[in-house]
């Protein structure tokens, strides 16, 4: 198995609560209050997100809110299902001061740890404020693996939490957290690697990155540094994706494998490579990619990629673990889902989660919700028999989330 556990960082699921911990104090439970108070209302706006070619990258898993709902405080969801008790009540700040159920480390080829579940700042359905609110939150409660990108739009909001942890938690450090980045489309050619990772850690104020990833094995023409939905993707007279066919990989891993020498980030990776990319790539690396981070959900589980992956000790990260909330792909609403989360007294995007995490893989839902955020952190308060993971993976066949005109998947 290529992907070690760390097993000191792993909690046997009890009813006992374990000691909190000093590093996880938090600030007065007032104060703590205030900043959830400060999320505003989620509202969904469907164009914009399918306007959005990477929106779906970290999916939302809570239901949009109406206007005027608090974000902290949502309704129960029919399509998250019924969790237990601890997880659908309301929560107060200071109940959340560690994790009850603590996240476990997964050891990389770069031999840096990543906590194996994170938490996704991806902009929709919330604006990049909210983000940045909720992921407050989320360090309040004890996560330290954030999954970040400029596509996003969200990096300098969040940069306003990373860049002032003392303001989250006096004993906070930058240490403690787990960064990850992304070199967009636009940025392969080797001239424009370094000032794009350079971006992404002032727009974080986050000092270094701790994994910076190829978001994806396509190279486009270069449109500037500043993305917008219309200078993303750039495109021709006849609406085609403008690629750069001269940029290959390596050459864009040359100058990743630099930022690593340089220290300005700690991990290298890919993500949505597939096994033939890998091929070409491995051969020439001076560093092997330590993760790469593609899309997995019970409804698209890539068992032969995640495999190869795995065999070859890169390190797998699913984005949309729980699937689609924009009706592309309903994961949380499948009736086996459903079955055996009920079964367990968990909601299904627990099941999902555990799925994914069982297999060795580490997870980055989003959430709009502390009560989500609780939930998600839970993952690993319980386990799956052989037979539900065999039940849940029957179920690939495969449906994708992520559908875009330019990338073209080989499954």
């Amino acid at each position: 198995v290529t992907a070690v556990v760390d097993s000191s960082s792993l909690s046997v699921a009890s009813t006992a609560k374990p000691e909190i911990r000093a590093d996880d104090q938090v600030e007065t439970v007032s104060e703590a209050t205030a900043a959830a108070s400060t999320i505003l209302s989620c509202r969904t706006d469907v164009d914009d997100a399918d306007d959005d070619p990477f929106a779906v990258l970290c999916t939302m898993d809570d239901e949009p809110l109406d206007s005027g709902e608090a974000c902290d405080d949502p309704q129960p969801v029919a399509t998250r299902g019924a969790a237990s008790s601890s997880s659908t009540s309301s929560v107060e700040v200071e109940d959340l001061r560690c994790l009850a159920y603590p996240v476990p480390n997964i050891s990389l080829s770069s031999r840096r740890k990543v906590p194996q579940l994170g938490y996704g700042t991806a902009s929709q359905p919330l604006s990049p404020p909210q983000v940045a609110a909720m992921a407050r939150q989320a360090l309040l409660m004890g996560c330290r693996h954030f999954d970040c990108a400029p596509i996003y739009s969200t990096q300098d909001a969040l940069g306003t939490v990373f860049g002032n942890l003392a303001d989250v938690n006096p004993r906070l450090k930058r240490s403690d957290l787990f960064i990850t980045s992304k070199l967009w489309n636009t940025f392969h050619h080797p001239a424009h690697v370094r000032q794009a990772c350079l971006n992404c850690i002032e727009s974080l104020q986050c000092e270094y990155l701790d994994l910076f990833l190829i978001h994806s094995p396509i190279a486009m023409k270069f449109n500037g540094y500043q993305l917008s939905k219309l200078s993303q993707v750039p495109r021709d007279e006849n609406g085609d994706a403008m690629l750069d066919t001269t940029t290959r990989h390596i050459d864009t891993w040359r100058v990743m494998e630099e930022l690593v020498a340089e220290g300005l980030v700690k991990s290298i990776g890919v993500s949505n490579f597939n096994v033939g990319h890998l091929e070409k790539l491995l051969p020439e690396c001076c560093i092997r990619p330590a993760v790469n981070q593609i899309e997995v959900h019970p409804l698209c589980a890539q068992p032969s990629l995640v495999h190869w992956c795995q065999s070859a000790g890169i390190h797998v990260t699913a984005f949309s673990p729980l699937g689609s909330q924009t009706g592309r792909v309903d994961v949380l609403g499948n009736d086996v889902i459903v079955r055996i989360a009920a079964a367990l007294g968990k909601s299904p995007a627990q099941v999902c989660l555990r799925w994914a995490t069982q297999r060795g893989i580490t997870v980055i839902p989003h959430s709009c919700s502390r009560t989500f955020l609780q939930e998600n952190l839970e993952t690993f308060s319980f386990s799956l028999s052989d037979e539900h993971m065999s039940e849940i993976s029957a179920l690939n066949e495969p449906q994708r989330s992520l559908v875009l005109d330019w990338l073209i998947w080989d499954d």
